[in-house]
């Protein structure tokens, strides 16, 4: 990572940026309020980038310029982060800017179409929408433009207009979140076990009273558990008939028609045993340890 980009992320920390709006309201496939709140309390381990991070960086130009070439729109490359007039703390690293139009240009990549609605609508997902609304709220901008590329392959435009009230609920959310969270020291509900596994790995050994609602959950998951293990011995059962039908046959058929397969696979692995045996400071030495926490109902 360069010197450069270092700094960028150093300085998103210090406020909230528009990818992080979609993860404070709960609205984000990767990220949850409480992934953001680590972020910028400085708790959270780095990122490390990926494939498609990667990809959408590099292919971000190009897609800047194709829509600026299809719709003879101008669009300024802008660096640094932007910070909103009135509230610090809501901050704007923009791919483009329209000058003349005084637009956001958001760039795009997607693997599919799912949560894209007609290409010149404003039907984007609800993640996006957040975003480039907080990037109109710290630029004043009465629209946004956001050029997609999906499956490399799919060139499309969408814009979305401001819309006032939809920008001062998201200020206010955010509002909230940065200074009754972030600056106060004090995480958000979690909202997934993985959340509460981070707020509480351990246990403190004592006992805690529970709501009704609580005991409902408690029985309808102890029923639950109790169908899943009918379920497993059937499919087991059925299994075991299916795997003697086949005898050594790579798979069976009806009619010329394949209805399943049980060919032989090879996969090779560490025998730990062994390796401790033989080499018991070896095995010691790369030895891991973790702590989690098992849900059983009594």
């Amino acid at each position: 990572m360069t010197n450069d980009r270092q700094a960028w992320l150093e300085r998103r920390r210090a406020g909230i940026g528009g990818s992080d709006v979609a993860g404070i309201l709960g609205l984000s496939r990767w990220r949850t309020p409480l992934d953001v709140y680590l972020d910028k309390t400085g708790q959270a381990e780095p990122t490390p980038d990926n494939e498609p991070m990667l990809w959408g960086r590099l292919l971000e130009p190009l897609v800047i310029a194709e829509f600026s070439r299809r719709h003879g729109i101008t669009v300024d490359a802008l660096t640094g982060v932007l910070e909103h007039s009135q509230h610090s703390w809501m901050l704007a690293s923009l791919d483009g800017w329209a000058p003349d139009l005084k637009a956001v240009v958001e760039a795009k990549t997607a693997r599919t179409a799912d949560g894209w609605g007609e290409p010149g609508s404003d039907e984007i997902p609800a993640y996006y929408q957040t975003q480039v609304a907080h990037y109109m709220a710290v630029t004043g901008a009465q629209m946004a433009f956001i050029p997609v590329l999906i499956g490399a392959s799919d060139f499309r435009t969408y814009q979305v207009q401001r819309d006032q009230d939809f920008i001062d609920d998201l200020v206010e959310a955010e509002r909230a979140f940065w200074h009754d969270h972030v600056l106060a020291g004090i995480p958000p509900d979690p909202i997934n076990a993985a959340d509460a596994a981070r707020l509480w790995l351990r246990d403190n050994g004592e006992t805690l009273e529970v709501p009704p609602e609580i005991v409902d959950d408690v029985d309808e998951l102890r029923a639950l558990r109790s169908d899943a293990k009918d379920l497993e011995e059937r499919i087991g059962s059925i299994e075991d008939r299916l795997k003697i039908t086949f005898r050594d046959a790579a798979e069976i058929a009806t009619g010329g028609r394949t209805l399943a397969t049980f060919k032989a696979q090879t996969r090779k692995g560490l025998d730990t045993k062994a390796l401790t045996a033989a080499h018991p400071e070896i095995a010691e030495a790369f030895r891991t340890e973790s702590t989690f926490r098992v849900l059983r109902l009594k």
